[in-house]
């Protein structure tokens, strides 16, 4: 599993970890560098084969800013394989707890073309990370396990102060 967080700086705003771009490389970014409303896209590869059991694909990933996790979605890498027709469940959860909705279930169909999109169940609620919080893709059942495969997995957030709000102040306002 490799993850590849796409986490914008703040949009015109001083960062909190300098503006010197050497020191924005070298430091990881503090709550204090993110703005509330700037939308984020985490990135997680998996091979579908680690799916063969109902177990963690993605544990705790440490999400270091206050977000709302608006939507997610699969796309396939390498082309699904499987003994039959595979059928696993992969949901989101934040802590242990479940992102409600977020439970979608994949098909040998959905993946068998490198490219194919699947989308994931849409979200409707417990979708607030407080920074520090973890991110976690698990998936909750397998009936048929897929024989060879990879897919990216792109989770959609969106930043927010520390009650949740996605109102900011100005983004293009000058530190």
């Amino acid at each position: 599993m490799a993850v590849n967080p796409v986490i914008p700086m703040n949009m015109g705003v001083q960062s909190a970890v300098g503006s010197n771009l050497a020191s924005l490389l070298s430091a990881a970014p503090t709550q204090a560098a993110y703005v509330a409303g700037i939308p984020v896209v985490l990135q997680f590869y998996t091979l579908l084969t680690s799916t063969d059991t109902p177990a963690d694909i993605v544990t705790d990933f440490i999400v270091p800013f206050n977000c709302k996790v608006i939507s997610w979605q699969m796309v396939s890498r390498v082309a699904a394989t499987s003994g039959g027709t595979a059928d696993v469940d992969i949901d989101l959860q934040i802590g242990a707890t479940p992102i409600t909705g977020a439970v979608t279930t994949v098909t040998q169909a959905d993946f068998e073309t490198i490219g194919l999109v699947k989308a994931g169940a849409t979200i409707t609620a417990a979708n607030t990370i407080a920074a520090g919080g973890t991110l976690s893709v698990v998936c909750t059942e397998s009936t048929v396990n897929f024989t060879a495969g990879a897919i990216d997995i792109y989770v959609y957030c969106i930043t927010t102060d520390a009650t949740g709000s996605l109102q900011t102040a100005n983004l293009m306002a000058s530190a």
